[in-house]
């Protein structure tokens, strides 16, 4: 039990160093953002290039953006198929067979209040 709780405190400060670092992901993405858009503003009003043999700039070719979903037309969207994961646990739980498809055994779990 005792190591349970040890656990669980190394959890939670993992998870909050987890948060912490993946703000600092963000704003080192948004800087590097930044960077980038000013190295094309650079490279397009002046034609100069960045100072290193790892950076290229190149054009990329036009995507289509969304402006409002529900106006394209059926045909241009995608159907997934996905199960109904609730009503076949309903339909086995009342007995139906379903090839493919049985009960768990259930099993327990543990709650820390604190």
């Amino acid at each position: 039990m005792i190591e349970y709780l040890q656990n669980d405190d190394i959890l939670i400060r993992l998870r909050n160093e987890k948060r912490d670092i993946d703000m600092q992901i963000k704003r080192l993405e948004a800087r590097q953002d930044v960077l980038k858009d000013k190295m094309v503003k650079d490279y397009l009003e002046d034609g100069v290039l960045p100072d290193s043999e790892m950076i290229h700039i190149r054009k990329v070719p036009q995507s289509v953006i969304f402006t409002d979903e529900s106006k394209v037309p059926e045909k241009f969207f995608k159907v997934k198929k996905e199960l109904d994961k609730k009503s076949l646990n309903e339909a086995v739980k009342q007995g139906e067979q379903i090839d493919g498809v049985t009960l768990s055994n259930g099993g327990w779990t543990v709650a820390i209040r604190g």
